[in-house]
Formats: C-alpha cells, sequence, structure tokens
C-alpha cells in the first residue's frame, strides 16, 4: 500500500469579516470545515470545485502561508503546524508552491537571475557564481535560455513568466508542489506547453503534485486521483478514470456536466457523455 506524503486531518479555517457583506450571521465565513485528506506519495492529485470553495485556502494551509484555526497537517508523518517556526523554516524548502498569477509572483524589480539565485544563496549558502550555474540550471529545465537569467518579469510573456515561477520553485529542491491554477491566466498554447512540463518535471524529480483547477479536460489528462470540494468539504475523491466513468456526488455530477460543453478534449467529451 503507498504511503501519503501528505495527512490533513480536520482542517478548518474561516475569516472574519468587518462588515455586511459576504458575512455570515456572525460576520464570519468558514472557508474550510473538518476536512480531511491524504496525498498519496509520487501521485499528482486534482483538487477541483468552485470559485470561493476553499481550494487555494486549503492549498496556503498546507504550507502554512496561511494559518488554520484548528486540525493537523503532516508532511512525510512529522506535524507541520506544530513546529515552531525556526523549525518549520528547515522543512519548508521541501514543500513549495506555485501561484495563479505569475505576474503578482514575481517581483518586477527583480531580474530573473536574482529571483532564482536569491534562495538558492540564502537557503545553501551557494556561492555567486555556483548559484549563477544552479540558475541556468533551472532555466533549461523550464525550456528557457541561460540570456533569460538577465531579463525583468515585464520582459516576459505569461507563458515565460509561468516557466521561471515554476522554476524558482524547483530550486530548493522540493518534495511537493501546490500548483494553485497554474494556467488559469495562460491562453490555450501555453496552457498545454505548462501542463507537459509539470507532467515532465513530475517524473524526472519524483515530485508529489496538488493541482488546483476548474480545467476538467486539463484534470483528466494529468492527475491519477480527483477531489471534489464543496463548502469547505471534500464531497468526493475517486482515481481520475473512476471519477469520469461514474462520479457519485452531485456535485461532481454537476461540474462534470458543465465541463462537456466547454471541452476541447475529444477523450473527455467522449468519456463524460
Amino acid at each position: 500500500m503507498q504511503s501519503a506524503l501528505i495527512r490533513i486531518e480536520n482542517l478548518s479555517k474561516s475569516y472574519r469579516h468587518h462588515g455586511k457583506i459576504n458575512a455570515g450571521a456572525e460576520g464570519v465565513t468558514k472557508v474550510i470545515d473538518d476536512l480531511s485528506l491524504e496525498i498519496i506519495t509520487g501521485e499528482c492529485l486534482a483538487l477541483i470545485g468552485g470559485s470561493g470553495g476553499g481550494k487555494s485556502t486549503l492549498g496556503r494551509c498546507i504550507l502554512r502561508l496561511v494559518e488554520p484555526d484548528s486540525g493537523r497537517v503532516f508532511f512525510n508523518g512529522m506535524s507541520l503546524l506544530s513546529m515552531t517556526p525556526g523549525q518549520f523554516r528547515k522543512e519548508r524548502p521541501r514543500l513549495q508552491m506555485i501561484f495563479q498569477d505569475s505576474s503578482l509572483a514575481l517581483n518586477p524589480k527583480m531580474t530573473v537571475a536574482a529571483t532564482l539565485t536569491e534562495p538558492l544563496r540564502v537557503l545553501f549558502e551557494l556561492s555567486k557564481e555556483t548559484a549563477r550555474e544552479r540558475a541556468e540550471a533551472l532555466l533549461a529545465s523550464v525550456a528557457l535560455p541561460p540570456d533569460f537569467l538577465n531579463r525583468m518579469p515585464g520582459e516576459l510573456s505569461g507563458g515565460q513568466r509561468q516557466r521561471v515561477a515554476i522554476a524558482r520553485a524547483l530550486a530548493t529542491k522540493p518534495e511537493f508542489l501546490v500548483a494553485d491554477e497554474p494556467t488559469s491566466s495562460l491562453d490555450c498554447k501555453n496552457k498545454g506547453q505548462i501542463i507537459e512540463l509539470l507532467k515532465g518535471l513530475q517524473v524526472r524529480h519524483n515530485l508529489t503534485l496538488l493541482l488546483m483547477s476548474h480545467d476538467l479536460s486539463m484534470v483528466y489528462e494529468t492527475c491519477d486521483r480527483i477531489a471534489v470540494m464543496q463548502g469547505g468539504q471534500i464531497v468526493e475523491i475517486a482515481p481520475t478514470q473512476e471519477f469520469f466513468d461514474s462520479p457519485g456526488h452531485h456535485y461532481s455530477k454537476a461540474l462534470i456536466a458543465a465541463a462537456v460543453g466547454q471541452s476541447k478534449s475529444p477523450a473527455i467529451v467522449q468519456t463524460m457523455r
């Protein structure tokens, strides 16, 4: 039986609002509600569901970019939420995130070289020359030439920026990647290229991947299992083919039905029909 690299137990997260818009009776919105989930070592798990369903918040809670209200998160058997900031800082390089909007994820005042070499020099204490060599290798791994090191984010296309963001996430040699809608801001051509890139990197670097997406065609062609999130909870989880062949939850059926007319993948259209 395969082991779980990430295990989430009874996780909850609420946000308090200072006003009436989107607020509950007490001005609180529960984004994650007593959620439990396991992510198997080496798999690509898709997390799907509507906007505002808590997908991004869950990813940020796993990486402690957002602190949950309650619950536990284990990485390779270690309790991440019980670690002190100093203890977690030592483990943080092993867990990384690829954000949805690369134009916001990259510092517009830093060159690509500075973006890639900063974590290498801080975390691994590499010399300037060695860090630059590693940065060139990282660019090569995402199919960008070495002269891109001298460019600023504003000089890059959306697809190129996302490749740089992926290279930065790989700089610390992570075991686990959270990819939060990594293709949502890209055109169709770049979407396909980025997904193929992530699939190849997952195999080459033995990565475990949590992929949030609204694109069921991409999920169908990329992921090993699918978890459906609604109202802050996981309402269904199944192997990808099984999910599309016989979805069990009414919300899963609604998501698939909505995707049929939008999909440009003949394989998924045939499957969902």
